[in-house]
Parts: structure tokens; C-alpha cells; sequence
């Protein structure tokens, strides 16, 4: 008489589930959330815990399909000092998280299959992005500094910044198990692994901070583009009659006395160099520092 046992377990758990591996999934049956270990199984879902085990069975099918609910918070850290948050939390959604085990025993002999997600199992959606993202927008920070000498100070730079990762590795088993006496048996298969790997993200709507107004960062650049190219245009009108050989201290008595100082103050900070050295550089060449910086 042929014996046909099954079972059908849905449960909704919010437990923090943390997986080792490819293999090494060990929450694949809802016994499992239960017990927590189920390497010694001998019931149906021995075929990924136990597959020898299946020896014990009774003679017959057997069949479980299980399905687990899993929520998670991911959080990374990260104190790299000129991030807007030390911590980036992300949130897991596994709705689906099913397990397959079937197994059918003649006497000795039992064969079997098995399917669930061996490794991975959900998604993780980070609102804010990761560290990594806006760590490549702060350096600029530093490139945007001489832009204060004209009036226009950078204080911080933000964007809409959003990340999102999956991992899945579906396995897929298939063995025979057989009984050489009351204790031993042996199987003996073969497990095929699907990996999918998917990350989505970016970064977009850069913005710019200065002067206590966030606004677009192309429109800030172009702005203060604007700018270094009025000052690279005005040095070049005086140059035209000098022959760009006077120093900048000796065409002092011809510019605008607030826009000498910003002249002065931008090539100090974009040359690195002391204010008596800005006023002993030729104007031919300070014309092409400006026209340098406008260009970039």
C-alpha cells in the first residue's frame, strides 16, 4: 500500500535571517525557523538538510512546500567626515522566500528533488544611497573653494542619490538516497545553481549650496563660469594694449578696485601662491589661469 504524505507551510516571520554563503542558506523550511538546526532530519525536508536521512522516510511520496516572509534592515556606516549621515540604512522585502522537497521511497532505495533559494533571497533599497556615491561628490568640495575669491563660496553639494540591489541563487537538487543497512546509507546527487546578480542606482539632480541658497549645480558651474570668463575678457582687452607684459601691479591703477581684489584673491587660491606673487605675475599670464579655469 502506497503511502502519499504532504504538507503546505505558509508563515510570516520578521527575524533577522543571515545567510553564509552559496550552500549555506540555512533557512530552508519553516521546521527550520522553528528548531533552528535541522542537519540531523530525517523528515521530508532532509532532502537539503539530510539527504542520507531519507532512508528513514516511509515508503511513498512525500512532498513539502514552504514559504517564508522576511523583512531586514541593512545599515552601514561610515564616518568619513564629510558625508551629510554617518549611517545608510537599507531595507530588505523578501515576500516570497518558497522551498520545494520531494521525495519518493521504494524499500531501500529513495529518490529526490529539492528546490529553493540557496544564497541571496531578496533586495535591499538604500533611499540615501551608499557612502561610496556621495563620497564621489565631496572631493569637489575642495576643486570648487577658489570660486569664493569671485563670490561664489561652496559650502556643501547634495543630489538625489538612491540604490538598490538584489541577489538570487535558486538551487535546484536531484539525488538518490539508498539504505546499505539500519545505520548507514548513502546518497548520492547533483545541485545546479542559478545566480542573478542586479544593482540599479544613481545619482542625479546635483545641487550646489552657497551663499545659504541650494541651487542647480549646472546652473552654478555655468554662473561662475560666467564670471572667470568676464575676468579672463577683461584682462585680455588690457592686454590687447599693453602687450601683456605688465605685472598685475602695475595695471592696478586700471581695474575696478573690488574686481582686482577678487582677480588677486582667485589667482592666490588657484596657483597656490602668495599675494606678492599674484602681483608680480605678468597679466598675460594671469589672463590664461582665468581663461584655464572658465574652460574646465
Amino acid at each position: 500500500m502506497k503511502k502519499i504524505t504532504s504538507s503546505l507551510l505558509l508563515i510570516l516571520v520578521a527575524i533577522f535571517s543571515y545567510a553564509g554563503g552559496l550552500v549555506t542558506n540555512t533557512n530552508q523550511s519553516t521546521q527550520y525557523v522553528r528548531t533552528l538546526s535541522r542537519n540531523a532530519s530525517t523528515e521530508i525536508d532532509a532532502v537539503y538538510f539530510n539527504p542520507a536521512g531519507l532512508a528513514k522516510l516511509d515508503n511513498g511520496l512525500h512532498f513539502s512546500l514552504n514559504n517564508q516572509s522576511i523583512f531586514q534592515t541593512k545599515t552601514v556606516n561610515n564616518n568619513f567626515a564629510l558625508l551629510s549621515s554617518d549611517e545608510f540604512v537599507g531595507e530588505v522585502n523578501a515576500w516570497l522566500f518558497p522551498s520545494v522537497f520531494a521525495a519518493y521511497k521504494m524499500d531501500k532505495l529513495a529518490f529526490s528533488f529539492g528546490f529553493g533559494p540557496v544564497g541571496g533571497g531578496g533586495s535591499a533599497t538604500f533611499n540615501d544611497g551608499l557612502p561610496s556615491f556621495e563620497m564621489g561628490l565631496k572631493p569637489y568640495l575642495a576643486d570648487f573653494a577658489p570660486l569664493a575669491t569671485i563670490g561664489f563660496p561652496v559650502e556643501n553639494i547634495g543630489a538625489d542619490i538612491k540604490f538598490e540591489g538584489s541577489s538570487m541563487y535558486l538551487g535546484f537538487q536531484l539525488g538518490a538516497t539508498y539504505e546499505v543497512n539500519e545505520m548507514i546509507s548513502a546518497f548520492v546527487g547533483l545541485r545546479y545553481i542559478n545566480a542573478q546578480n542586479k544593482y540599479v542606482g544613481g545619482i542625479r539632480n546635483i545641487s550646489v549650496e552657497t551663499n545659504g541658497n541650494l541651487i542647480n549645480g549646472q546652473q552654478f558651474v555655468a554662473s561662475a563660469a560666467a564670471v572667470v570668463q568676464n575676468v579672463a575678457d577683461g584682462l585680455g582687452q588690457i592686454n590687447a594694449s599693453t602687450g601683456g607684459s605688465l605685472t598685475m601691479a602695475q595695471i592696478q591703477p586700471y581695474v575696478d578696485p573690488a574686481v582686482f581684489t577678487q582677480m588677486i584673491g582667485g589667482l592666490m587660491a588657484l596657483n597656490g601662491i602668495s599675494q606678492d606673487e599674484a602681483l608680480a605675475l605678468p597679466s598675460g599670464t594671469a589672463q590664461g589661469v582665468f581663461q584655464a579655469t572658465a574652460d574646465d
